[in-house]
């Protein structure tokens, strides 16, 4: 498994904020697509990242205070693998093509950028030395960050599957939700039972 360094805070963007692409000045290897990577921590803190973030008007939840302790009490602190991301592409920015590029704003500044998906933070971070560039995770670091992850999708598809439940009964008459909730005592069958009455109904 490779893993990319980034400085403190563009790992909190990753996994918070939407970022959903890395500017860097060389493409990654065309057979990288498609792989997950490791995102590690750096312990270097960026301060005109933290200033660039604070001024995007959506973030209302960046309250740290621009010393380098204050994202330990996010995660820990820099020099850990954070978290997995797949590398969904990697294309030339061109900022002529506002269009191409909206999706991504405000985070693309280029020359190259690195179009990221499925990030999946770990609940706790790994303790990891960094490198540049593309590097090797340690084997026995790498299996711990593949279970770890998979770990969190499992929870968080969970989370998803329980707040859909719950909305799609908070959408009924509190008869149905007893006659339902008697009837299907198992949640998978609930909510297999709640998408098919909701799809009939063209909801």
């Amino acid at each position: 498994m490779k893993a990319l360094t980034l400085w403190r805070p563009w790992p909190y963007a990753i996994f918070h904020l939407g970022k959903r692409v890395e500017n860097r000045g060389w493409p990654f290897p065309v057979d990288m697509i498609g792989q997950t990577i490791a995102i590690h921590a750096g312990k270097k803190w960026d301060r005109e990242g933290e200033r660039f973030i604070r001024k995007l008007s959506f973030v209302d939840n960046f309250h740290y205070e621009g010393d380098e302790e204050a994202l330990t009490e996010f995660k820990g602190g820099g020099g850990k693998i954070v978290g997995t991301i797949r590398l969904a592409g990697c294309e030339r920015f061109d900022p002529k093509d506002k269009y191409r590029w909206q999706h991504y704003a405000p985070w693309t500044c280029g020359p190259y950028c690195w179009l990221l998906a499925e990030p999946v933070e770990l609940l706790i971070p790994i303790t990891c030395r960094g490198s540049q560039g593309l590097w090797n995770v340690p084997l026995e670091i790498e299996r711990q960050v593949l279970a770890d992850s998979a770990t969190e999708v499992v929870r968080n598809t969970k989370t998803r599957l329980e707040e859909a439940t719950e909305d799609i009964l908070n959408s009924l008459t509190p008869k149905e939700r007893t006659v339902l909730r008697e009837r299907f005592k198992d949640e998978n069958l609930l909510l297999k039972n709640l998408l098919k009455r909701k799809s009939s109904t063209g909801d």
